[in-house]
């Protein structure tokens, strides 16, 4: 922890619920525009939006080799 900064973060899953990024903010703890939680929740709606991404291009939404339909 740095004195005068305040971080949040937040994980995305894969496929198989095994996490895999973060999203991630840091602030100056005198600079706040917005409370802790609220920041967290929007970081987590981001979260939740980068997991649904990467869940539709798992392999298993396309075949199990990946590839889409109609691709070679």
């Amino acid at each position: 922890m740095s004195d005068g900064l305040r971080s949040i973060g937040v994980p995305a899953f894969d496929h198989n619920e095994r996490p895999i990024a973060a999203v991630s903010s840091t602030w100056r703890r005198h600079h706040h525009r917005y409370e802790a939680d609220h920041v967290r929740d929007i970081l987590q709606q981001g979260a939740v939006r980068l997991t649904a991404a990467v869940a539709d291009h798992a392999p298993h939404a396309h075949g199990t080799d990946g590839a889409q339909d109609g691709a070679q």
